[in-house]
């Protein structure tokens, strides 16, 4: 996987700052899952957008829908192995 190493760097990189400049909309790992406008439904929007740049050829804006993609994951990965830890 070394031939992945920069673009997995670019992306955790792109990904920090867009949680950064996005953190005015509250803690993304709060977020349900099952709500009209919960992850299920961002996720489904940045997929959107990450395509329409994919098809665009827009190379800055596929990093950054990615970025946006990899923090929605993120939030409900860290929302799953919070709730792992704390089940009864």
């Amino acid at each position: 996987m070394k031939k992945f190493d920069e673009v997995e760097q670019i992306i955790s990189d792109m990904a920090k700052v867009k949680m950064s400049m996005n953190s005015h909309k509250g803690d993304i790992s709060k977020l349900t899952f099952v709500a009209k406008n919960g992850q299920f439904s961002l996720l489904r929007e940045e997929l959107e957008e990450l395509e329409q740049a994919l098809e665009g050829g827009d190379y800055m804006n596929i990093i950054e829908e990615a970025a946006d993609l990899h923090n929605y994951l993120l939030a409900a990965v860290y929302r799953a192995t919070e709730e792992y830890r704390n089940r009864k």
